[in-house]
């Protein structure tokens, strides 16, 4: 009968005992910003390959400058990466880590999330599902986990686009690297 394919309380109750505890003991917070001064960088370089103009925007939507990159050619990535003098961020091989931000984009897509290694030169794409808002004023957050395959002390991120359209553009903020499979709440990095 259909009441037959429903579980009672005390069934459901047996069912689940222990599942959320042990969901939840597999979760590893970190909570601490690793990207170096996340809170203030200006500066982004165009990521090779792309022809971009960047533009820094001060909005109360997000508690990090909006960095924003427009493409000048079509055809050709769309990305920027972190400056030079930041590209000191430290992972380890073989431990988990989740990274956030704030994304909104013309093309309502994000394809390209990269660990950049500028010592070993073995750099890490980070696969991402979501699509991302187009809206400007409402940015989605993404949050993307990845195991580090090299451990080094000299990382950097790469956000970008993949063969976009003259004119496309691309915004984030609030960018966030931390130990742990969970995102937490932005936050600057004081290191």
């Amino acid at each position: 009968s259909v009441i037959s394919e429903y579980y009672t309380k005390t069934q459901a109750d047996t069912a689940t005992t222990g599942k959320i505890d042990e969901f939840n003991a597999s979760l590893q917070i970190g909570g601490t910003n690793i990207l170096p001064n996340s809170d203030f960088i200006k500066g982004y370089v165009p990521a090779i390959g792309s022809n971009v103009v960047t533009q820094y925007l001060n909005e109360t939507l997000a508690r990090t400058p909006i960095t924003r990159a427009v493409g000048t050619v079509g055809g050709n990535n769309l990305g920027v990466i972190t400056p030079v003098a930041y590209r000191t961020m430290k992972v380890e091989a073989g431990k988990s880590y989740t990274i956030s931000m704030l994304v909104s984009s013309s093309l309502g897509k994000l394809t390209y999330l990269y660990l950049m290694d500028t010592v070993n030169g073995v750099n890490q794409f980070i696969p991402l599902s979501d699509d991302v808002s187009t809206d400007p004023t409402k940015p989605t957050r993404i949050v993307a986990q990845f195991e580090a395959n090299k451990s080094s002390t000299a990382t950097y991120i790469m956000v970008a686009n993949h063969l976009q359209p003259l004119n496309a553009w691309l915004e984030f903020a609030e960018l966030m690297v931390e130990e742990g499979t969970k995102a937490t709440s932005w936050q600057p990095n004081y290191l």
